[in-house]
């Protein structure tokens, strides 16, 4: 794997992860998954991905 390839690995995984939690946003849309709410939304982003982006070092 190149330096580059090496590189993107945190940014693709986070854009998996984001594509995941949007597939089920649309499949659950009427909020019937219980685990797909405005709290646990707001938990995954504070805990998961913010983590996901101080771990790799990522910045915009």
């Amino acid at each position: 794997i190149s330096e580059e390839e090496l590189r993107l690995l945190p940014i693709l995984g986070l854009a998996i992860y984001v594509f995941y939690v949007g597939v089920q946003c649309k499949r659950f849309d009427d909020w019937s998954n219980v685990f797909l709410n405005e709290m646990h939304i707001k938990r995954l982003i504070d805990l998961r991905i913010k983590r996901w982006f101080d771990f790799n070092k990522l910045a915009f």
